[in-house]
């Protein structure tokens, strides 16, 4: 989606990531750290500026990676911790 458009692809990626927590019972406020990758390094500055702004206190690491598909000029990797009471889910 949105080909040529690092920050539009990070937004959806982003919401991807928000989708699965939120499967679990989780939010983006439950992940622990990110790993952004990043096809092209001129990408850094508008990227990591946006992760700053909406993950202040959140240990995030921008790199430049191989990102798994051609047209994909982002990924995102994170931990989340949820608390749960679903059995078939482990707990705390």
């Amino acid at each position: 989606m949105h080909p040529g458009d690092v920050m539009r692809q990070l937004d959806r990626a982003l919401a991807n990531v928000d989708a699965l927590l939120r499967s679990g019972g989780g939010t983006l406020d439950d992940m622990m750290h990110l790993i952004v990758y990043l096809r092209d390094p001129a990408d850094f500055a508008a990227v990591d500026g946006q992760l700053r702004e909406r993950f202040a206190d959140l240990p995030v690491v921008v790199v430049q990676g191989a990102v798994c598909r051609p047209g994909w000029l982002v990924e995102v990797e994170g931990i989340g911790i949820a608390a749960t009471d679903e059995p078939e889910l482990p707990g705390f």
